[in-house]
C-alpha cells in the first residue's frame, strides 16, 4: 500500500457515517457505512469497495467466503455483489474465525 492509498482510505473511513451493526451484536459484531448515505462520496465508495476486493484476503463467515481487507486493527469487507448491487462496506475489530 503506498502514501496515496493510505491518505485516500484515511480520509474516506473518517469521511463516512459508521453505525453499529445492532441486530448482530452479540453474534458478529460489526460496523458498517451505506453508500447512499454520502452521495457525494460515492466514488470514493467505488474505489474503497474495489481496493478491498483487491487486496483483502479471503476467509469464511460460517458457510459463505467473503474477502476482508485488514487495516490498522480492523477488518473491512462488502458482501461480494456486482458493483451495482454493492451499498454496504462493513468493519470490524473482531477478529475470530466464523467457520
Amino acid at each position: 500500500m503506498n502514501n496515496d492509498e493510505t491518505e485516500r482510505i484515511n480520509k474516506y473511513i473518517v469521511s463516512v457515517r459508521w453505525q453499529n451493526a445492532k441486530s448482530y451484536e452479540k453474534t458478529a459484531p460489526h460496523e458498517y457505512t451505506i453508500r447512499q448515505w454520502k452521495p457525494d462520496l460515492e466514488e470514493e465508495f467505488i474505489w474503497f469497495v474495489n481496493y478491498i476486493r483487491a487486496n483483502g484476503v479471503k476467509e469464511w463467515f460460517y458457510k459463505k467466503q467473503n474477502i476482508y481487507f485488514y487495516y490498522k486493527g480492523l477488518k473491512y469487507w462488502t458482501m461480494g455483489d456486482a458493483m451495482e448491487n454493492t451499498w454496504v462496506i462493513n468493519r470490524t475489530d473482531d477478529m475470530k474465525a466464523y467457520r
